[in-house]
């Protein structure tokens, strides 16, 4: 499992630090997770190896705009690169409404599927490589933290 971090300061950008983003890759795999992505996350993932095509699945943890306002310029982004492969963006209740309201008013057409699910807490998702388990928060706002934990490998060959 490898991380980087696009991202960690709070409420604003600063000289030296972007608002919140964090990629999530696992190894022998072609595709990467994001886990926020507030304003400017794509020009941070152009300072990375990653690729906005590769990305398959975006967590947000809450909806204050340092935490999703990057949203619209990455998904259009992501069209313009011709990255017509599907996304997922999971989120708190409200995460569907503000992303089909930008899309609605900018007459954004994707070309590539964007499956929008609110999820609540106590919820346990599997992926191929993971499962993840979402854990309220206290905050001023509904908020999520993601437990990620790997499937075991250990009886795999390691090519």
């Amino acid at each position: 499992m490898k991380l980087t971090f696009l991202g960690t300061s709070a409420g604003k950008p600063t000289k030296e630090r972007n608002v919140t983003a964090l990629a999530l890759e696992f190894d022998q795999d072609n595709k990467w997770y994001l886990f926020d992505c507030g304003e400017a996350t794509q020009h941070q993932i152009l300072k990375t190896s990653l690729s906005i095509g590769k990305l398959c699945t975006i967590f947000i943890t809450h909806l204050h705009g340092d935490h999703y306002y990057g949203l619209p310029g990455l998904l259009s982004s992501k069209a313009l690169d011709k990255a017509f492969s599907p996304l997922k963006i999971y989120g708190p209740k409200g995460i569907k409404r503000f992303i089909e309201c930008f899309m609605d008013i900018s007459k954004e057409n994707l070309g590539y599927k964007l499956e929008i699910i609110e999820i609540e807490a106590d919820k346990i998702l599997n992926f191929d490589k993971f499962s993840l388990q979402v854990l309220p928060l206290v905050h001023s706002v509904e908020s999520f933290a993601y437990f990620i934990k790997e499937h075991d490998t250990t009886n795999k060959l390691d090519e």
